[in-house]
């Protein structure tokens, strides 16, 4: 929590400088149910615009306080959504509008 504390800038600036996306703004593992390839997510009462990646941001988290996920495989998730999320960032550059150019990830602090 005190990394995240200090931290907090530098997520705020990468959140902001993201493509922006459609976004449920308040997902959570229980809000997903999925079989194989196929999933639905249900709870959509806060959905509406978000940076990409911001879902996940939530999700992640959320996961190991609620038992869903062990605190020891977080850091895999994390590392998981980051290279995912920057994958799609590059990606979404081309047709980024909010004047950052979008082709490179911003470096982990």
């Amino acid at each position: 929590m005190v990394r995240l504390h200090h931290d907090c800038e530098w997520f705020l600036d990468i959140m902001e400088s993201f493509p922006r996306a459609f976004s449920l703004l308040d997902l959570w593992p229980a809000s997903v149910r999925a079989d194989g390839a196929d999933s639905i997510v249900f709870e959509w009462a806060f959905a509406g615009d978000g940076a990409l990646g911001e879902d996940l941001g939530n999700y992640l988290p959320d996961s190991v306080p609620d038992l869903f996920l062990p605190a020891a495989s977080l850091p895999v998730y994390a590392a998981a959504a980051y290279d995912a999320t920057c994958t799609v960032c590059v990606k979404a550059a081309d047709g980024a509008t909010n004047g950052s150019s979008g082709s490179e990830c911003v470096p982990r602090p």
